[in-house]
Parts: structure tokens; C-alpha cells; sequence
């Protein structure tokens, strides 16, 4: 399968190697032993030279990989890395709309079976939502009870495995306004929320709403406001920290921000720029990285406008193309990959990874499996993170809405994924035809081992697994996979069948 595939497998997934020796014996010069004080002296010179080479060809080996895990976590430029120098790759769902509204959790998670049903699917990543208005109701007064649930939460998702994007989420300014989530009422002036009359219609359209635009202008037109924000964000990621540990991977720094009154070039670099680098400056002790989103209206093909990314920040888009919005996906890949250009551009551009926060049809679209696949497909040749709107029943983009369920949208949603490669990846695909993921990578001294998630809908039996070098285990849901870092580049495939 693999032009490397050269060692022989064991049933216990070792693996067998022969590598090529230099004998110190062979080196000889014309058929005779070296006599050096015989020699010209250049010719000496040159010997010693050649032996010294050969020499250091024989000890020289690649670097072994480290023995580091977790945090801190960084960016390359390409890639989120751990502190091994492995490569992450955050795949998984929003939990969820449900924490839009008091007591701002995911209560749907508290139901008996319900982290079971996640498990199954796992470990994968959770962009958990939490808000201003939960954690800073009061000004100056955050919300312990709040704060605990929090906790309590996130420390079980962890215990599974499952790794955590906190996002300091908004819809619509806050909930001063009927609809509306994110900003505690006290963020805004009274009269505001007094004078505004809810649009008939999609949600969305709020924000053209006089009153919600003069919000935002508000928010972001005040340092002091926007410090707050960070404060009230760090003091939960801090609980996030101490609950998850090295499964706390990063935080969205803000959900879909509108420009308000003001013109995208302006609001982008002028405003919004400024507060993704005083939360960065707030947040840099937890050594986790930064999510940031262009403005809303990105959703709708507005491009983004920053002169730079904050540190160690990831740019998280989401995608929302328009025939995807509408549920009327025409299965044209190429439509996708037009409108996925945008964000890839753009990331590049930035030199940041790329995570879409948020993706996902409406599961009644009759070709909804067609987007979700074509949407993988195009992503991992980017290597680039997702997360689904959204885990809770409440909306029919979720895989637990009935109507979903009948499309197999679990299935297709938590597809198996490379979710930690020890190296770089050079080549990545999955093929939900035949089940079967292939990733290649190099960059030898990441610290071992690479990851791949093996959900349950997936691989509920035994597996075939194919290995160009080193040995492999399976651990629960995890298959974990150990290279030889002698060899340079290392492949991996994994697609149902019998255990060798």
C-alpha cells in the first residue's frame, strides 16, 4: 500500500527492521590499511578529513523524539503543536445552544447516557460555550455557582479524553435584548434595550437593528469595557485550566463580533484587532492558543481585514455558504472549495493555522451527507480543525434531532481523525466509502505517540492496520501509534477488518 512499507508486522503490532551498519573495518585506502606518517601531508590532511566524516556518518543519528505532552501548546505558523512538537488537529462539536441561556450550561449533558453517547464518538473536540453575562452578571461580581458548574463540567468531559476550546460566545450583543446572548445588560445603556423592537424574520437580521448596531459601537469603543470582557473571560479559562488540565487546547476569544455602525476596514483592524491583543496579553499565562473570528459578515463572503494575528492565535472562521444556509446544497464540491477559499486565503495570509469554529447544513437538506463529506474532504488537504453546530436537540443541525439520526448524521459528523500526528503531516485523507483514513508524516523528533479516534460507528469491530514502520496499540477509542525515528517518514492506515 505504502511505497515504505518494508518491515514485517507482528499479531501484536511490533514491528521488525533492518538497518543498514558501516564496519569501521572497511575503511581502507587502496586495498591497505591507513598509514597516515606515510602520506604527503595534504594527503594526510584530506585522510584524517574523510575518516572524521565517515566517522560522524556512523554516529550521527536523527534527533529521538522528546518525551513532552500537552501544554503549552503553540503555533507554527501551519500547525497548532504541542509541547512535544506534535501536530493537533481539533475535530469535533459545539456543546452547545443550550448554554445561551440561564443557568448557562449544557444541561442536555447532564442526562443519564449522555456522555456515554458522546464517548462513543471520541474522544474528540469540544468548543464549550460560556459567556460574559455567565461568568460577570454583576459588574465586578463574577458568578462562583456559575464558575462551579463550569468546572464541574469540563473535568468530566476531560476525564474521557475529550480536548477543550472555551468560547466566550455572543449572538445579537447580549441578552438585554430579547433574543439576544453573550453580554451581561450592564454592558449597554437601558435605554437601548428599552427602544428595541425584535425584526420579523431570520434572527440575523437584529443586527441591522439601530439599537444593536449602537451597542456594539459602544463594546468596542471602550478599552475599559473590553477589558473587562478579557478579565471576565480569563477568570473562566482559569477554571478551565485547573479542571482540564492538557486537555484545555485553547479559547475563542469572542463569537461572530459585528462591526456595529463602523466600515469592516476600519472595525476589523482598528477595534476588533485591538481587542483579540489585550485578551491575548490576559489570557498568555495559560499556554493554550487563541482562537480569533473575522467579523460576522464574514459568514457572508466579507473579508477580513487585520494587519496581524494576536499571539499564538489561530484563525477560526466559520462557514456557512449560502446553499448550505438555505438546505438546498447542490453536491458541486467545487462550489465549496470556492467559498473555502476565502478563509484558507486568509489564514494564509495571516501565517496562522485554520479552525472553522463552526460549520454545518440543516440536516433536513436532502444532500446534507454530501456537504459534511465534501467539507472534510476539501479541509483535511489543509490539515485544518473543525467543530459542528451543534451537539444539543434544540436545532435540526443537530445530530441528536430526529431527522438527523434518519440521515446517519452522527456517523458521518464524528468521522475517525488523526487528532495528534508526532510529526508534520505531508499527505492526510479519509474515505467514508470503504471507512478507511491514511495520514504520512515527517519531522522525526516529535514527541510520540500519534493519536487517531476510532469512533464507534466507524470501527465497532476489529480493524486492519497498516504500518510503514514502529509499532501501534489501541486503546479504548484512541489508536496510538509509535514511529521508528530512524526512518523519515512514517504511514499509518486504518480501515475495518481483522487485527493482525
Amino acid at each position: 500500500m505504502f511505497a515504505s512499507l518494508t518491515s514485517k508486522r507482528t499479531r501484536s503490532g511490533a514491528a521488525s527492521y533492518k538497518h543498514k551498519s558501516y564496519a569501521l573495518e572497511s575503511l581502507k585506502i587502496k586495498d591497505s590499511p591507513i598509514n597516515l606518517p606515510n602520506m604527503p601531508r595534504h594527503n594526510a590532511i584530506y585522510a584524517l578529513m574523510t575518516i572524521s566524516l565517515l566517522l560522524g556518518a556512523c554516529k550521527d543519528e536523527p534527533t529521538k523524539p522528546s518525551t513532552l505532552m500537552g501544554a503549552p501548546y503553540s503555533t507554527d505558523g501551519k500547525y497548532i503543536r504541542d509541547a512535544g512538537g506534535a501536530a493537533i488537529l481539533l475535530r469535533g462539536t459545539n456543546i452547545s445552544q443550550v448554554s445561551k441561556a440561564a443557568p448557562y450550561h449544557p444541561t442536555h449533558m447532564d442526562e443519564e447516557g449522555a456522555i456515554e453517547t458522546l464517548n462513543a464518538n471520541g474522544p474528540i473536540a469540544i468548543r464549550y460555550l460560556t459567556s460574559w453575562a455567565a461568568i460577570e452578571p454583576e459588574d465586578g461580581v463574577y458568578d462562583e455557582e456559575y464558575l462551579a458548574g463550569l468546572k464541574e463540567r469540563v473535568t468530566l468531559l476531560a476525564e474521557h479524553g475529550h480536548y477543550i476550546v472555551l468560547d466566550l460566545h455572543q449572538d445579537v450583543f447580549g441578552i438585554g435584548f430579547v433574543g439576544g446572548n453573550g453580554a451581561p445588560v450592564w454592558a449597554c445603556e437601558q435605554s437601548y434595550y428599552d427602544a428595541y423592537e425584535k425584526p420579523d424574520g431570520p434572527w440575523f437580521l437584529a443586527y441591522f437593528e439601530s439599537e444593536i448596531k449602537d451597542c456594539y459601537d459602544h463594546l468596542f469603543g471602550s478599552d475599559e469595557l473590553l477589558l473587562k470582557m478579557a478579565k471576565a473571560l480569563r477568570e473562566a479559562a482559569e477554571v478551565v485550566k485547573e479542571a482540564a488540565g492538557d486537555n484545555f487546547i485553547g479559547i475563542d476569544l469572542i463569537n461572530e463580533p459585528s462591526n456595529g455602525n463602523r466600515d469592516f476596514d476600519d472595525f476589523d483592524p482598528n477595534y476588533l484587532q485591538r481587542y483579540y491583543l489585550m485578551a491575548a496579553e490576559e489570557l498568555k499565562h495559560l499556554d493554550v492558543v487563541l482562537l480569533f473570528e473575522p467579523n460576522a459578515f464574514h459568514n457572508i463572503e466579507e473579508a477580513m481585514n487585520f494587519t496581524k494575528a494576536p499571539a499564538n492565535g489561530v484563525y477560526a472562521p466559520h462557514f456557512y455558504p449560502a446553499e448550505g444556509e438555505i438546505g438546498a446544497y447542490s453536491g458541486d464540491i467545487d462550489y465549496l472549495d470556492t467559498y473555502l477559499y476565502l478563509s484558507t486565503s486568509e489564514a494564509k495570509i495571516l501565517e496562522t493555522p485554520l479552525v472553522f469554529g463552526e460549520f454545518g447544513p440543516w440536516s433536513d437538506d436532502p444532500k446534507a451527507i454530501d456537504f459534511i463529506r465534501d467539507f472534510y474532504e476539501l479541509i483535511n488537504k489543509e490539515f485544518a480543525g473543525s467543530f459542528h453546530w451543534e451537539y444539543s436537540s434544540r436545532t435540526n443541525r443537530s445530530p441528536l434531532n430526529e431527522t438527523c439520526l434518519e440521515k446517519e448524521c452522527p456517523k458521518e459528523l464524528f468521522v475517525p481523525h488523526a487528532r495528534r500526528v508526532a510529526g508534520t503531516p505531508t499527505s492526510y485523507t479519509f474515505d467514508p466509502e470503504t471507512s478507511t483514513l491514511n495520514l504520512c508524516y515527517n519531522e522525526m523528533a516529535a514527541s510520540l505517540p500519534t493519536e487517531i479516534t476510532l469512533p464507534e460507528s466507524w470501527y465497532p469491530d476489529e480493524l486492519e492496520i497498516t504500518v510503514s514502520d514502529g509499532s501501534y496499540a489501541r486503546e479504548g477509542r484512541l489508536l496510538k501509534y509509535s514511529h521508528d525515528y530512524l526512518e523519515t517518514e512514517h504511514c499509518i492506515e486504518v480501515k475495518p477488518g481483522a487485527d493482525e
